[in-house]
């Protein structure tokens, strides 16, 4: 779950690498040729596996600070924040039951690996040139928006891991520095770390359908996603506008970011407002999640200028995922007021009725 900052001299062998990479697929599509993924693999994982080695060792080398109780405890939180212990690479499995495209044979599930680790890539802006339809083709399936859908997912739940657990860090060092400045006694410390820890949990635990939601401006109950640390309520935050003959426009804060179609099989096609390729998603969630990474700069822009009303997170550059209601920030007030949730609405986006 822990990110890692590359320096110069790490981002230039990590492109090296993947320049190696680029450079073999292009030979094998001149010649017709495949490719083994698990060799793809290799070469993707290699220069960042040795990268977060070095730079894990080195982080815990640094903070090695206060008392053994100290230690102990943040060694406990750490230990908690990775997943009882899995590695990254048993996160994704032969037959994923999270995986609703049914990839089970063992090349595909390393190609759709491999989309998911450029999804991860092209979010924390760290990628190649590689696109996921790239990594996917490694391993000879069709990249369609299904597929595109089930890789986000996954890459959520990764990134969702990793702001909590940005979260939990930020929530630790601040109770550490109580400690010291109060003279707080260990069972202080070893009691507010097991709270730190049950907000860690809370914010990556299984989704539940909420009963009650909280007051929005559009009635609408909130959905919350994240991209750089900053908190947006996707349906409520964004302005969604009916222009007629089934055109949706999407606005968020004075900035049109483009126009929507819904097609007869369910899926929506989406065209910036300052042009670019048509793309097309499986659904309409499916499109309002990739606004984020797709507006980036839009969003920090306006957060910039907005801090108030979008504050920002700290040790989250690059993250985007989404994050629940009540542990947000912007929901988390525990006596506001709130009214039981419509089950008729369930699933029903902004696209499904925009405003006129």
């Amino acid at each position: 779950g822990d990110r890692v900052a590359m320096d110069e001299a790490d981002l230039l062998a990590f492109k090296k690498q993947l320049t190696i990479l680029g450079r073999t697929i292009q030979g094998l599509k001149d010649n017709n040729g495949n490719i083994d993924p698990n060799a793809a693999a290799k070469i993707i994982e290699a220069p960042s596996r040795k990268l977060a080695t070095g730079k894990k060792i080195e982080a815990a080398r640094a903070k090695q600070e206060g008392d053994q109780a100290t230690r102990d405890a943040a060694q406990e939180a750490a230990y908690n924040a990775r997943r009882d212990g899995s590695e990254y690479d048993e996160i994704f499995g032969e037959g994923d039951p999270n995986n609703p495209v049914g990839v089970t044979d063992t090349a595909e599930t390393q190609a759709f690996n491999n989309a998911v680790a450029a999804a991860l890539n092209n979010r924390t802006g760290s990628g190649s040139e590689l696109t996921a339809e790239d990594y996917a083709l490694l391993g000879g399936f069709e990249y369609t928006p299904e597929v595109k859908s089930a890789v986000n997912k996954k890459a959520d739940e990764i990134m969702n891991e990793q702001g909590a657990s940005s979260d939990m860090q930020n929530d630790i060092a601040d109770a550490l520095k109580i400690k010291r400045q109060f003279g707080f006694d260990n069972a202080w410390l070893e009691a507010r770390v097991a709270e730190i820890q049950g907000e860690y949990q809370a914010k990556t635990g299984p989704a539940t359908t909420p009963t009650s939601q909280p007051h929005t401006a559009t009635g609408r109950a909130p959905y919350m996603r994240v991209i750089d640390g900053i908190e947006i309520d996707m349906f409520n935050d964004l302005q969604y506008v009916d222009m007629g003959k089934g055109v949706t426009a999407i606005k968020f804060e004075g900035f049109t970011l483009g126009r929507v179609e819904t097609m007869s099989d369910g899926k929506v096609t989406f065209q910036k407002s300052s042009g670019g390729d048509l793309r097309v998603y499986a659904n309409r969630l499916a499109l309002i999640d990739d606004l984020l990474p797709m507006f980036r700069a839009s969003f920090n822009k306006v957060a910039d200028a907005q801090p108030e009303k979008y504050k920002r997170k700290l040790g989250q550059e690059g993250l985007s995922y989404p994050t629940k209601t009540n542990t947000s920030q912007t929901y988390s007030d525990p006596n506001a007021v709130t009214t039981p949730v419509d089950p008729s609405k369930k699933g029903v986006t902004p696209l499904n009725n925009p405003s006129k």
